[in-house]
Formats: C-alpha cells, sequence, structure tokens
C-alpha cells in the first residue's frame, strides 16, 4: 500500500538495491493503456525491452501518452492500415488518372495485411513462381514431395517464410474475427501454412532430403583429390629428381655449418626462384635448375604430369571441410529426432491428416546414416594418407594445413612452368637473332656481287665506246645534235644504224665516211640558214 501524507518517510533500501518507481514516475504513466484504433492496423516489428530492465535507462524518463495527444490517429490509421487497397482503385495516383471510371457507389477492394510489408511482397513473388494453391502445396509438403513437384531451390526459398510465433498468433487473432478471404496472399499463406502440423521441422527435413546428395557430393571429391595428390607425390620420379637437383645445388652453395644437409624444409622450395645470379639479372637458381634438367635429365621437365591432382589438392580446406560433414551429420540428427517423435507420439495423427513423414523419413534416415558413415571413413583415410605423406617429406604432422602443404608444391610448379617458358622465349628470340643476322651477311654478299658484276658490265661497255670513239663517230654525233637532224625521222634510221655499229662492232670504212660527209653537209646549211 501507497504511505499517506501524514506518514513518516519510508526507510533508505538497503545498499546495491534500486528505489522503487513512485506512483507519478513515467514508468507508471507509461502503463496507461494506448488509444484503441478504429480498425486493424499493420504489425510493427520490434522487440520490447523487459520492465525490469527499462528502469533506469532512456525509456524511464518517455512518457508517450504526451505523443498521443497531438497525434492525428484518424490520418495515422489511414496511412497504416491493415487493409491494402488495390492501385487500380484506390491509389491516389491511379485515383487522378482513372477520376472519370470512379461511380459513386462502387466497391472498394481491400486485402488485410498484418505482416512486414517487404516480407510479404518478397513472399507473394515466391507464390507466383510456385504455380500451386495453398491446399496443393500443404499436401506435397504433408507427403514429403514423393513425386519431386518441389525443386531444393523452392524448398529454400520457403524456408524463409516459415511463420513466426508472434505472425501466427496475429493472424489467428483475425482471423476468428473476419473472413479469411480478405487476407493478403502472403497472410493467407503464411496462415495455412501455419496449421501444418510441425510445418518447420518437416520443411527442414525436406530440404535436408533433397540437398543431402549434392552436400556429399561436394565434399567427396575434394577428399579424392588430397588422396590421389598424396599418392602422386609420394610416388613420384620426377619429383624426386628435381629435388635432388635442389639438394645438390644447395649443398654446393652453402658450404660449412648450413651445408652438407640431408634434405630441406618443403617451404624452401619457393626460395629457388628467389636466388639470382651475380652475373646476368635475368637469371636466377630456378632459370639454372631447369637448364640442367634440359641437359641432363629431360624426362623431369614433364613433372607437372605426375601430379595433376595437386593444384586441387592445394584448394582443399580441411577444417571447412570437416565443419560441412559435422553441419550433415547435426542436419541428419534433426531430422532422426522427427522421426522418433512422430513414432512415439503421433504417428496415427500424421497418417489421420494425410501425412506421410514418418513413412519416408524413416528409410531416409537410414540411408542417410549409412552415407555419412561412409563419408566419415573416407575422410578419416584421407586425413591419415595425408599424414604419412608429411612425414614422408620429413615435415612435423600438424605443422601445416593441408591446402598450405600442397600449396607448395602448387606454388613451385607454377614457377617452374614460368621458368621453362621463359628460357624457351630467350632460346627462341635467339635463334632468330642468329637468322636475322645471317640474313644480313648473305644480303651484304649478294650486294656485294650485284656490284662486282656491274663493274664488270661498265668496264665491257667502256672498252666498247673507245672503239666507237676511235672511229670518229662521237664528233658525228655532235653535230647532228646541234643540227636537230639527230631527231629527225631519217636522223632517227641513222641512229640505229650507229647503235647498230656499236652494238654490232663493225662497221664498213665507206658507209662511216658518206655519213660524215652527209653530217658535215647538212651541219654546213645549218649555219648558212
Amino acid at each position: 500500500p501507497l504511505p499517506s501524507s501524514g506518514a513518516p518517510p519510508p526507510p533508505p533500501p538497503t545498499p546495491g538495491m534500486a528505489h522503487p518507481a513512485p506512483c507519478d514516475s513515467p514508468m507508471r504513466k507509461r502503463r496507461k493503456q494506448a488509444p484503441k484504433p478504429s480498425q486493424a492496423l499493420k504489425s510493427f516489428n520490434w522487440t520490447k525491452v523487459p520492465d525490469l530492465q527499462a528502469e533506469k535507462t532512456i525509456w524511464s524518463n518517455l512518457n508517450d501518452s504526451k505523443v498521443y495527444e497531438v497525434m492525428n490517429l484518424q490520418e495515422f490509421e489511414s496511412m497504416f492500415s491493415a487493409y491494402q487497397r488495390k492501385e487500380s482503385i484506390n491509389s491516389p495516383s491511379a485515383t487522378l488518372k482513372r477520376q472519370s471510371q470512379v461511380f459513386p457507389g462502387q466497391d472498394k477492394q481491400k486485402e488485410l495485411s498484418v505482416i512486414e510489408s517487404q516480407r510479404a511482397q518478397n513472399c507473394t513473388i515466391i507464390l507466383s513462381k510456385i504455380k500451386m494453391s495453398n491446399s496443393e502445396l500443404s499436401q506435397v509438403i504433408l507427403s514429403m514431395d514423393p513425386e519431386e513437384k518441389l525443386t531444393r531451390d523452392t524448398v529454400e526459398q520457403l524456408l524463409k517464410f516459415i511463420p513466426s510465433l508472434e505472425e501466427v498468433d496475429l493472424l489467428k487473432g483475425y482471423a476468428a474475427e473476419m473472413d479469411v478471404s480478405s487476407f493478403a496472399k502472403a497472410d493467407r499463406f503464411l496462415l495455412e501454412m501455419s496449421q501444418i502440423p510441425r510445418y518447420s521441422q518437416r520443411l527442414h527435413s525436406l530440404y535436408y532430403k533433397k540437398t543431402l546428395g549434392e552436400r556429399v557430393g561436394d565434399i567427396h571429391p575434394h577428399a579424392q583429390n588430397v588422396l590421389d595428390a598424396c599418392k602422386e607425390l609420394t610416388q613420384s620420379k620426377r619429383l624426386q629428381c628435381v629435388l635432388q637437383v635442389i639438394l645438390a645445388f644447395g649443398n654446393f652453395m652453402n658450404q660449412g655449418r648450413r651445408g652438407n644437409a640431408l634434405g630441406f624444409r618443403l617451404s624452401s622450395l619457393n626460395n629457388v626462384a628467389d636466388t639470382k645470379s651475380s652475373t646476368d639479372k635475368e637469371m636466377t637458381l630456378l632459370h639454372y635448375l631447369v637448364k640442367t634438367l634440359e641437359e641432363k635429365f629431360p624426362d623431369a621437365l614433364k613433372l607437372e604430369s605426375e601430379l595433376p591432382h595437386v593444384r586441387n589438392a592445394a584448394k582443399v580446406n580441411l577444417k571447412e571441410l570437416e565443419k560441412e560433414f559435422q553441419e550433415l551429420r547435426g542436419d541428419l540428427d534433426d531430422v532422426k529426432r522427427e522421426v522418433e517423435y512422430f513414432q512415439e507420439r503421433h504417428k496415427g495423427e500424421e497418417e489421420a491428416s494425410g501425412g506421410a513423414f514418418l513413412a519416408v523419413m524413416e528409410s531416409f534416415a537410414s540411408s542417410a546414416q549409412n552415407t555419412l558413415k561412409d563419408l566419415e571413413q573416407f575422410i578419416q583415410q584421407m586425413k591419415k594418407e595425408f599424414e604419412k605423406t608429411m612425414e614422408f617429406f620429413g615435415e612435423e604432422v600438424g605443422q601445416m594445413t593441408c591446402d598450405e602443404f600442397f600449396g607448395i608444391f602448387s606454388s613451385f610448379m607454377q614457377t617452374f612452368q614460368v621458368a621453362h617458358a621463359e628460357i624457351e622465349a630467350t632460346r627462341k628470340k635467339q635463334i632468330e637473332e642468329e637468322k636475322r643476322k645471317e640474313e644480313k651477311m648473305k644480303q651484304k654478299e649478294r650486294t656485294l656481287q650485284r656490284q662486282t658484276k656491274r663493274q664488270k658490265q661498265v668496264g665491257s661497255l667502256t672498252k666498247r665506246g673507245s672503239e666507237y670513239l676511235d672511229n670518229g663517230e662521237f664528233d658525228d654525233l655532235i653535230l647532228s645534235l646541234r643540227s636537230g637532224d639527230y631527231f629527225d625521222s631519217s636522223s632517227s634510221s641513222s641512229s640505229k644504224k650507229r647503235r647498230s655499229f656499236v652494238h654490232n662492232g663493225s662497221s664498213s670504212t665507206s658507209s662511216t665516211k658518206n655519213f660524215k660527209e652527209a653530217n658535215r653537209e647538212r651541219l654546213s646549211n645549218a649555219d648558212l640558214s
């Protein structure tokens, strides 16, 4: 009871205890009931702070009743009504566009939606792709989809729209007061799915049934790659040859205490490419290794062909692999618990409702158990072989992960191939350079031969020309050019004779004299004119 005004004040509280809230504290005032809306409103998805935790927080200083005094409650109800009016009739934009189509007394279609709008929209999109009514979908889920009408992806999407307890309570409350046909599509779907016995557990079990083979198929090849890679590394003769050459290089380079080694850590493989030549900046110890193998051990250059699974094994994360397996086993345990639930208590109810969970999942759980048992044994075998392989190469078990161990070989093979390609490219470039030099030398020889031949031809013409000058033909030619008769037709004939004379190297003496006299006469006539 509250103390009267004349009573003494209450004793102080024990240290460490909070003061009780007085009757006029904001916390008390907040206990007033909020105004009741005149229609169903959308729900606001929040998480309440418990009353005891709200004391001595910011919430203890707030009084929401003051807000109601200034709120336009009617406008608020209109804005956030649970009834969704179809845009073709009621939205402001549609009303402006279709004023001429709205008649007095026309009924407005309304749909009730109390779940969060974005969730309702996404749910409606998924339902539009399923192409089944709610009753048909309910029957498929009850029967555990023996005809595979639902795909794996569809079931995965349905898992996102399992109705929460709050949604179920809200929907059932409105369903008790009004016709369910007035519910929006997503609301109606969630309400009907919530009526399926153990809907969430049933849907998760169905999803596990549809994805088990795929998930096992993802794990098994990774484990197989590791097994195959272990076998390849321990049996590769070419890898042993490469490691042997590197060991020889290292012992030769590391004299003294660092030398005379029987072996080296695998992590040292990646240091081979980092050791530079002191005379050639483009040359590394890895390049020299490749050249040595080319000359002395050419078969070892085909190293990667003996290790085809190492690159894939380098991508395997054993921890993730084991985690995925544990998730598989945990999900199977959930299925087995559901099977036991129906076996012990509700077998008759399941059969009466037309459900087939027990009939389908009981045999599936047994088969899945055997599948996972075989997979677990395979994974354990793979882990043992991996540990043996690490010991084979002198590495301590547990010091490197699977992807780190195989990653060393994968990285080395990559740089090994690059170095080999670079050497091939350099060699090809040298060959092309030698060909260019050889072609250049041949070109010089051909040029020299042509020059020599030309000189010989010039010498021969010079000799013939001197003979021509000795016969006095040069003077005649000058006279003919001065007179212009050289270009006449008669002169052309004479020129042909002269060229024929030069070409043939012979002409009669009388013809020559006549030609001289004719030219002198024409020259004289030209001067007189």
